[in-house]
Formats: structure tokens, C-alpha cells, sequence
């Protein structure tokens, strides 16, 4: 298959044949892809001829299309991308092609004007770290390196075990360098019980709630037996006189066990604000605690 290829300037009107690398190429396809592109190259409109020439260099590939991308890459200012195709290109014709002229020019031209950015890990990097340019992976042989970016933002983020991810913003001008010397972010120290006065404030709050707990829940048990009394005057064994006398039994069955709730917060809150103030008073290490409350028959029984 041969494609005509004009490239940035329009100057250059060349064929070439198609090289097929796709999985599945389509060379049909490709073609009339590849000159609806050449029309609105030829109009100008670079928004609606790159989508098409990318298109077509993905269903088969062609130098003459990769020659119009670098075009397209160059109109938009992504030199590096630009460069990095018409290196391809170069190195791709075979000697004495008529279009080598050109293409030597467009490279030469544009790593003038490429940026380049090296990035140093500091070092305290630990074993494990991460560096991604713009959500891509730098390798080993990559740290360090002077490598070319298009002109604009970049992100650069360093990851490391036991440590937060730090971002380093980057903007970089037309053939500028860049050395940029990163690390990751602070160490993640997990969150611990408080100490010292926080636990003597703890230790106060939790006191209090569970003072309120249990004074609520003594006011709920007092109604709730001044209701069953009531009930079991209008009821024997579960069974009422009519629906009035089984509400009120209803009521006391579900008051009483708001009242078990009650107490049973109010326990456990001065229980862990007992411990709280008596671990504040000493300067032992903290320990993990774990509290369990069991509710029987028999009571509220609370362990540690």
C-alpha cells in the first residue's frame, strides 16, 4: 500500500509503504482514515486530522502516517513527542530516500527545543521506593537520567514503604533543564491512645457520660417496675385483660430493657474512664485494652 504523507510545513509530499505492526492490521481502513486526515490537515484543522492520523497508525502502521503524527505533535507544541517520532522516522528510512533531508532537519530543529528533566532520589530513600513521572514508572536506569519531556506540567510522586506519597509539581519552558532532587514523605506513625493530660481529659468526658448513662438508666428502671407493677395487676402470666392492660405491658418489657442499655453504657464509660485516669497518674507505657460487657440473667458483667 502506498500513502502520500505532507508533513508540518506542507512542503513535503512523499510515499511510502505501510509496514504492518498491529495485532490485527487493517490496511483499508487505515488508508481512508489516513486521507480523511490529509483533508483536514490540509485545511488546517489539526483538531480533526490528528485523531485520524493516530487512528490509522494503530490499525497499520506506515511512516508516512508516523510522519503526520510528529506534524501533529509539533502543531500542538509537544516538541519531545514530536522529536521522538521524526527520530523513529529517521532511523527507520533506508539511505539515499528522498525524505531523509527533511526529517534530519525536523529532528535537529526540535532537540533544540526540547526540556529535559533529570530526577535524584536523596539519600534517605529506603528500599522499595517508587518514582512516577505523570503516572508512569521511572526504572532504575531512569533515576538520574536527562530525559526529555513535552514543554507544560508534570507531576512527579515518590512512593515508599512506610511512608506517604510525596508530589512534586513541575513546570517546564521550551529547552529547559531541569534537576530536580526528590524524596518520599514522612514516615506513617500509627495514631496511639492518649497520654498525660490526654487521658485525664478522656478519663473526664467518659466519666461523665457514663454518670449520665447510669442516672438515666436508674430513672427508667424505677419506671419500668412502677409499670410492670402496674401491668401484672391487669395481667397473669402474659396474658391481659384487654389490649389497654397488654400495651402497658408491652410498655414495661421495653423499658426495661432501655434501662439494661442505659446501665450498660454508663458501666462501660466509667469502666475505660477508670483506666484512662489511673494510667494518666503513672508513667508506664501504654497498653491495648479491649472491654467486653456481658448481660445475663444475673446482671451486667464487665471484663478486661
Amino acid at each position: 500500500m502506498l500513502r502520500v504523507a505532507v508533513v508540518a510545513t506542507g512542503v513535503a509530499v512523499c510515499l511510502t509503504s505501510a509496514i504492518g505492526l498491529a495485532e490485527t492490521p487493517d490496511p483499508a481502513a487505515a488508508e481512508a482514515l489516513f486521507r480523511a486526515g490529509r483533508e483536514y490537515a490540509e485545511a488546517r484543522d489539526w483538531s480533526n486530522a490528528c485523531p485520524m492520523f493516530l487512528e490509522s497508525n494503530r490499525l497499520d502502521f506506515a511512516l508516512g502516517t508516523l510522519m503526520n503524527l510528529a506534524a501533529c505533535d509539533d502543531h500542538f507544541g509537544k516538541v519531545a513527542s514530536a522529536w521522538g517520532r521524526y527520530r523513529e522516522v529517521l532511523d527507520s528510512l533506508p539511505p539515499g530516500d528522498d525524505r531523509r533531508p527533511f526529517v534530519a532537519e525536523s529532528v535537529a530543529r526540535l532537540e533544540r527545543l526540547v526540556p529535559r528533566l533529570r530526577v535524584f532520589l536523596t539519600a534517605s530513600a529506603v528500599e522499595g521506593t517508587i518514582v512516577t513521572r505523570d503516572g508512569i514508572e521511572l526504572g532504575e536506569a531512569s533515576i538520574g537520567a536527562d530525559l526529555p519531556v513535552d514543554p507544560g506540567e508534570h507531576s512527579i510522586a515518590v512512593a515508599a514503604p512506610g511512608r506517604f506519597t510525596r508530589h512534586y509539581p513541575v513546570t517546564l519552558a521550551v529547552g529547559q533543564h531541569l534537576t530536580l532532587h526528590a524524596e518520599a514523605g514522612e514516615p506513617i506513625v500509627p495514631k496511639a491512645l492518649p497520654t498525660g493530660g490526654g487521658r485525664r481529659t478522656a478519663a473526664w468526658i467518659l466519666g461523665g457520660v457514663g454518670v449520665s448513662a447510669l442516672s438515666v438508666g436508674a430513672l427508667l428502671g424505677v419506671y419500668a417496675l412502677s409499670e410492670r407493677s402496674a401491668s401484672d395487676a391487669l395481667c397473669t402470666n402474659g396474658v391481659c385483660r384487654d389490649q389497654a392492660a397488654l400495651d402497658r405491658y408491652d410498655g414495661a418489657k421495653s423499658t426495661a430493657l432501655e434501662t439494661d442499655v442505659a446501665l450498660a453504657v454508663g458501666a462501660l464509660s466509667l469502666g475505660v474512664s477508670t483506666y484512662f485516669f489511673v494510667t494518666s497518674m503513672t508513667a508506664a507505657r501504654p497498653r491495648a485494652i479491649t472491654a467486653s460487657l456481658r448481660l445475663t440473667s444475673s446482671g451486667i458483667g464487665l471484663t478486661w
